[in-house]
Parts: C-alpha cells; sequence; structure tokens
C-alpha cells in the first residue's frame, strides 16, 4: 500500500511539474510575441510620420528574429522573415491578439489575430506562426496566413516560363506572368499559391543565390503592388548583359489609398531595371534595381 501511495505521490508531482514547465513556456512565448510585435509596430514606417525610419529598419529587426532560413526556402526564393514584413507592415498592425496556442517542449503554434490600421476597414488579417525555442530563447520558424486556406479553385498546375533568345522578349515573358498571377482580382488566389509562382518563374532566372534571392524580393513587392499593367520604357544591351526599364500600375487600393505607402513603391506607376545575363542562347533574370520616374536610380 506503502509503495502505491510513493508512485502515486510520484506521478502526481511530475504532472505538476510538467503543468507548471508548459505554463512557463505559454509565458515565455507570449512574451516574445508581444516584445515582437510592439518592436514591429514601433519600427513600421506606415506607422511614423512623415517616414521616419527606413523600412530596412524593420526588416533587420524581423530577420533577427527568425531562425536561419533553410536551403529550401532559397532555392524556392521564398525567404520567410521578408514574406512577413510583406504581409503585415501595411496593416501597421493596429492591434494584436492571441486566439489559440499550444506549447510542448521546444516548439509552440500560436494562431493570432491582427487588426489593421489602413482606414478603409480591411478585415482583421489571421496568422498561424510557427515557433522554436534555441540558445537565444524563441524564435519563429514560418507562419501561415490563414485567409490564404481557402480551397483554391484554380488548382491546375502554373505553366513553366521559358527564357527567351531577347532580354526585351524575357522581360515581357516574366511581366507578363506576374500581371496574371497578382493582379488584384487573382491575388487571394495567389497566396496560397506561392511555391507553385516561384516554380513557374523560376526557368525566367539564373540559378544564382542572386537572383534567387531577387525573385523572392519581387514577389513580395508585387503581392503588394497587385500590378494592374506594365508597359517597356527602355532596353539596354552590351555583350553578355542587359538592362531593361519597365513601368508598373499599381493596382492595390489600400496602398493608392496611402501617399506614405506609394511613396515606399515609387508611387503609382513605379519603374524597376531589370539586370538580364546571357546563357547560351537565351537573356536570363539575374537581379533589379528601382528607378525613379526620370529613369535615374
Amino acid at each position: 500500500m506503502k509503495r502505491l501511495l510513493g508512485i502515486l505521490t510520484i506521478m502526481l508531482l511530475a504532472t505538476w511539474v510538467a503543468a507548471d514547465d508548459h505554463g512557463d513556456g505559454e509565458a515565455e512565448v507570449r512574451a516574445f510575441i508581444e516584445d515582437f510585435f510592439t518592436e514591429f509596430r514601433s519600427l513600421n514606417p506606415m506607422m511614423q510620420p512623415e517616414d521616419k525610419k527606413p523600412m530596412a529598419v524593420l526588416t533587420a529587426h524581423v530577420v533577427k528574429n527568425f531562425t536561419k532560413v533553410s536551403e529550401e526556402n532559397r532555392r524556392s526564393g521564398r525567404v520567410p522573415p521578408i514574406d512577413l514584413v510583406s504581409a503585415l507592415f501595411i496593416h501597421g498592425p493596429k492591434s494584436w491578439q492571441i486566439k489559440d496556442m499550444k506549447v510542448s517542449g521546444d516548439a509552440a503554434r500560436v494562431d493570432m489575430l491582427f487588426q489593421s490600421a489602413a482606414k478603409n476597414g480591411a478585415l482583421d488579417l489571421p496568422l498561424s506562426f510557427r515557433l522554436i525555442r534555441d540558445a537565444e530563447g524563441w524564435k519563429f520558424i514560418r507562419f501561415i496566413n490563414q485567409q490564404s486556406k481557402k480551397k483554391v479553385v484554380e488548382s491546375e498546375p502554373l505553366p513553366e516560363q521559358n527564357a527567351t533568345a531577347s532580354a526585351e522578349v524575357t522581360v515581357k515573358t516574366y511581366l507578363d506572368f506576374i500581371v496574371s498571377a497578382y493582379s488584384p482580382s487573382k491575388v487571394g488566389a495567389a497566396q496560397s499559391r506561392l511555391a507553385d509562382i516561384s516554380k513557374a518563374g523560376a526557368p525566367l532566372w539564373m540559378d544564382t543565390r542572386g537572383a534567387r534571392r531577387a525573385s523572392g524580393q519581387l514577389q513580395a513587392q508585387f503581392s503588394q503592388i497587385q500590378p494592374l499593367d506594365w508597359k517597356l520604357i527602355k532596353a539596354d544591351q552590351s555583350g553578355g548583359s542587359a538592362e531593361v526599364t519597365a513601368e508598373l500600375l499599381v493596382g492595390n487600393k489600400l496602398m493608392l489609398g496611402n501617399p506614405m505607402m506609394l511613396k515606399m513603391f515609387g508611387g503609382e506607376t513605379p519603374r524597376l531595371i531589370f539586370v538580364l545575363k546571357k546563357e547560351g542562347e537565351v537573356w536570363k533574370l539575374a537581379g533589379f534595381t528601382r528607378a525613379s520616374i526620370e529613369g535615374g536610380q
């Protein structure tokens, strides 16, 4: 009998300790989440009068609190920290709340709801985060936009885009594809097909780390710009290198109603200079820079 009572006592103590550890883990995650998004909001240029803080400061804060980007991310061109900035900065966020949390050892899932600071009554944003605890504390691994989890009607594979023997035509192929994927009427579906879009557009890009990074950065920007159309401004070619300047037409109504955001992205008709390299008989995208309306960088 005494032995049985001893075993029961040990089991109860173990349960109490485990419950206490679980509670401590939740408290740590809550503190990390609160600190992270409080800082996110304070660094966000969208929340500052007269654009006092550069976008790079916000991006650096987010990158610092993510674990190392995986090789799979690098290959796909999708970079979770940059994607999070792209998804949230336009919305502030004005406020946030944790709707559900599951902590198991050094891993956690947190479902959150963000209230947008946008003045047009934008719907609240439901995001689900995955976190791990390392030597430095809790960090994000990835996030899932719950608005994008709806069943996608356009489930057919996206056609592969191919580079051409003309630098201008390669850019045309790329931008026609981008407009078809990210225009306002299709941007919702695009959010749930980011990997498919990256894969379909990959043959247009050089297979280099810099090119993959540029492709991922552009996808994050296009998801915000939601281009309605584009036009060619000029093209310059010298040997195996070329630069093609194109002008986009912004379709995102939130952006069009926010002068600060428009300024950050280059106005209603932002211009990009695409850098291309010749690979064999075809021209492929290698990177990009932003151009002013007058054509300067």
